[in-house]
């Protein structure tokens, strides 16, 4: 049977008038559909051949990147034995003996190695080749003898939450600490901080304005005694940008019930942290509230600062609702005193099934245990065994 096959011209005009519609339109699939009834196939089999005709074709050999005369094992054996020599015949100066002459005192002398007796045989090593696989697999000189780099702190987890600052350690009050070399002193041990952290104070944070929260950033981040923080908006930012600029650490500014902050708060912030990017600082911002915050975030007005924010919710004790009040009543009752003589189960089912927060629990036990909630007394079965104080 002869196979059926779309000639490329049509593939060509089909694949124009496809990406001239959009993706959901329905005139795409009855284009396909034509195609398909016009030279006697299936729709599957359009679809198929229009995406391998799509498909760009690889300019590379099939074994690109692999050794031909040798395995890529036995390559890497060899390479590190040249890599090995270069290192041991490195003098004060960086000089070391080539690659072509570390080739050829393999073939003729061979080397012993910890996998045995290797020698290769003439010609069947090449310094192009070699050079090549050295850079690659990062058997090279440079590499080899580079310095490890000094990497950052940095926490696996976002819930990781390490600040280090730049002050003396206690170890400095060792009289005779155990490294220290004779003739040269003994040493200042340092800690070394990577970000600056400021947080804002202010309580009222209904009538929190931008301003307080710059405020907050030279008190956090000024070495002055006497801060002097300038009033007109102009100047107080160039100064603030400076003072950022000039610790050369990232800025990290906290704010709290950040869900009572007004909209026009928000963006200020935003535009901050954009003058202070400006001027070759870092600025970031850290908003803790209610989950009003997120929901604010998402409105339309708001997409300006929603947009660019990151939002993690915290859910506490979501989920756990009934190890948390089993917990609780076990610390406000004495050790001889069962959960079961004070809630029954269905009790505790059904304010774990309710509540969601601790605050929640907390103040409905309470108004329980005082007979407030009549009906719940008679629910719950709350008997006198809880104390008020600690509850």
């Amino acid at each position: 049977m002869i196979r059926k096959q779309i000639p490329a011209e049509a593939l060509i005009n089909l694949r124009q008038r496809l990406d001239i519609l959009p993706s959901r339109c329905r005139e795409r699939s009855l284009l396909v559909e034509e195609t398909a009834v016009l030279y006697g196939v299936s729709t599957d089999t359009v679809y198929r051949v229009l995406r391998q005709y799509s498909r760009p074709k690889p300019i590379n050999r099939s074994d690109s990147g692999s050794p031909r005369k040798l395995s890529s094992t036995e390559m890497e054996l060899y390479c590190e034995v040249i890599a090995a020599m270069k290192i041991r015949t490195c003098n004060k100066k960086g000089r070391h003996v080539s690659t072509t002459r570390a080739i050829e005192l393999l073939e003729d002398s061979g080397m012993n190695t910890p996998y045995g007796f290797i020698q290769p045989a003439k010609g069947l090593l090449n310094k192009t080749t070699v050079n090549r696989y050295l850079k690659t697999w990062g058997y090279d000189h440079l590499t080899m003898t580079r310095q490890p780099p000094a990497v950052s702190f940095q926490a696996d987890y976002s819930n990781q939450c390490w600040h280090f600052d730049l002050s003396p350690s206690d170890l400095k009050h060792v009289k005779q600490p155990l490294w220290v070399e004779p003739g040269r002193g003994n040493p200042l041990l340092m800690l070394e901080g990577k970000i600056l952290v400021s947080k804002s104070l202010s309580v009222d944070k209904d009538r929190t304005t931008l301003p307080t929260l710059i405020s907050a950033l030279f008190y956090d981040l000024s070495a002055d005694k006497e801060i002097k923080i300038p009033k007109v908006g102009e100047k107080r930012e160039r100064e603030l940008r400076d003072l950022v600029k000039k610790g050369k650490k990232p800025v990290a500014l906290f704010v709290d019930e950040a869900h009572d902050l007004h909209y026009s708060t928000l963006t200020g912030l935003k535009r901050l942290m954009e003058v202070v990017e400006d001027g070759g600082g870092t600025l970031s911002v850290v908003l803790a509230g209610h989950p009003k915050l997120k929901n604010d975030l998402r409105r339309p007005t708001m997409e300006e600062i929603g947009y660019r924010s990151t939002v993690f919710s915290l859910d506490g004790i979501v989920g756990s609702q009934r190890e948390y009040i089993e917990w609780l009543v076990s610390k406000c009752t004495t050790e001889l005193t069962q959960i079961s003589d004070i809630l029954e189960a269905e009790a505790i089912d059904l304010l774990a099934m309710r509540l969601r927060t601790p605050l929640q629990i907390e103040q409905h036990l309470t108004l329980v245990q005082h007979g407030v909630n009549k009906p719940s007394i008679r629910q719950l079965k709350l008997y006198p065994y809880m104390s008020t104080e600690k509850v």
